[in-house]
């Protein structure tokens, strides 16, 4: 279970996530299990099977969508399970338990399954999405949104993450 918000602002974008990752009866804490940096215009959040979120990394080094809008990323995820069929020790893992959001170029995406939608302002998801929204909507930030869900929702858990991506593109600094 998880948290992951994102806002854009006129100067930069702001990812986050939490650091609980729950299997089972397991809790522990994983402060990068939730937030990547993949280069240096690419980063993502995910929410979901924790492993799905590497494979997506590893596959990310490698593959670009075509285009940087939701029919480049309809197409990017297409080739992304059809890349995860082919693992032989992954026949369990589904793309569709598994959310992200992702940042491309000063743009933010949301990717659910086979649902995604470009996201101008700000968004959140996972099972701490409702009151990170919340925040959001109410001002707040990317940073007090992701406290707000480890505060009021069992599965989500402290410390926060947080990348910062400039207009320019570059990711500026990881907080974690």
């Amino acid at each position: 279970m998880s948290v992951v918000a994102v806002k854009k602002y006129k100067d930069r974008i702001e990812i986050g996530a939490d650091s609980q990752i729950t299997k089972g009866q397991n809790i522990s804490k994983d402060n990068k299990s939730k937030l990547y940096k993949v280069g240096e215009n690419f980063s993502f959040g995910g929410v979901g099977m924790c492993a799905m979120f590497n494979i997506f990394r590893e596959f990310s080094l490698n593959h670009l969508p075509k285009e940087n809008t939701e029919y480049g990323w309809f197409g990017f995820i297409s080739e992304f399970k059809s890349y995860i069929a082919t693992i032989p020790d992954c026949p369990r893992l589904s793309i569709s338990e598994t959310s992200f959001i992702v940042v491309y170029n000063y743009k933010i995406f949301k990717i659910e399954d086979l649902l995604i939608r470009e996201i101008k302002d700000f968004y959140a998801m996972g099972s701490g999405g409702d009151y990170s929204l919340a925040i959001l909507y109410n001002g707040g930030t990317v940073e007090q949104a992701v406290k707000t869900a480890c505060e009021l929702n069992i599965y989500c858990e402290k410390p926060v993450n947080l990348i910062t991506i400039k207009k320019e593109g570059r990711i500026k600094s990881i907080k974690k």
